[in-house]
């Protein structure tokens, strides 16, 4: 009688244990946030080390970042599909008035400069470039380099598609929405740009400033003349603060007036000081 006592007494103090353990661990799950992006290629890199940072910062937040063109990105933002629209052009009056046809207020958000660098095969001995000649060899009316007083070699016109952001804004910015070339090759994203621009002698295209400092030993930059008689200016961080640098532009985060604080907090940290120190980490030009 007195084992199976004391079998009982055994059994209700494992059951106590077990009890008081289990109660110790009733820490709450913490809910996990999730925020997605649908991002240019042009603003990946930065989208990702700003992102990066903040999840370090704010475990229970999540991002799933989507490469698009810009019209894409802001098209995802107006059809409810994405909380941030991370575009390298500014929203068109066209998506403003559809947005305003389906009762959505777009917030605009300016979270870094960047500038259009143009960049050469390292063994082209160009080394500047006026903003007419610009114009002549993007829209066809020059063809070989020795037509800007070079070398006797076929221009090859490299650009990003026809859908990105970066495109759209330098047929208004550099050509005055004058047409390209014909003869002009589109490739997907920047770093095929860069890849074949390094192998072909007579290449020439443009790409933004954080990934010609990423890429500078594979491809040469050239200098902008604003015309034919003035100084050359390169593009430099210092250049393009001051504003010397012709071809500068905003790059946006867009979200909807209604967007979540937890979106509005991922904003504000972006337009923070730290969050700036992480943009010039990143190889872009801070707002300030």
């Amino acid at each position: 009688m007195k084992r199976l006592y004391f079998i009982l007494f055994f059994i209700l103090l494992i059951i106590f244990l077990l009890t008081c353990c289990n109660s110790g661990n009733n820490t709450p799950v913490q809910k996990k946030i999730y925020i997605t992006i649908k991002t240019s290629d042009t603003m990946l890199l930065l989208v990702n080390s700003l992102t990066e940072e903040y999840m370090k910062e704010n475990a229970d937040v999540e991002f799933s970042t989507e490469i698009c063109a810009s019209s894409e990105g802001l098209e995802a933002l107006l059809g409810k599909t994405a909380a941030i629209s991370a575009s390298s052009r500014p929203i068109s009056d066209k998506e403003l008035k559809r947005a305003d046809q389906n009762k959505i207020e777009i917030k605009e958000y300016s979270i870094a400069r960047d500038a259009l660098v143009f960049i050469v095969n390292p063994d082209n001995p160009v080394k500047e470039i006026s903003m007419d000649n610009i114009i002549k060899i993007f829209t066809g009316t020059y063809t070989n380099w020795k037509d800007s007083g070079y070398k006797d070699i076929p221009i090859s016109v490299y650009t990003s598609e026809n859908t990105s952001g970066t495109y759209m804004f330098f047929k208004s910015a550099v050509l005055k929405e004058k047409c390209f070339s014909t003869k002009i090759k589109m490739l997907t994203n920047i770093r095929d740009i860069i890849e074949t621009v390094s192998k072909e002698e007579g290449a020439i295209s443009y790409i933004i400033y954080e990934y010609s400092i990423l890429a500078s030993d594979k491809i040469k930059i050239i200098g902008i003349k604003n015309d034919k008689s003035s100084e050359m200016i390169l593009p430099t961080e210092e250049n393009i603060k001051k504003g010397r640098y012709p071809i500068v532009r905003n790059l946006y985060f867009y979200t909807r007036s209604d967007a979540s604080a937890d979106i509005n907090k991922f904003i504000g940290y972006c337009l923070s000081p730290e969050g700036q120190k992480i943009v010039k980490k990143a190889k872009c030009i801070t707002l300030k």
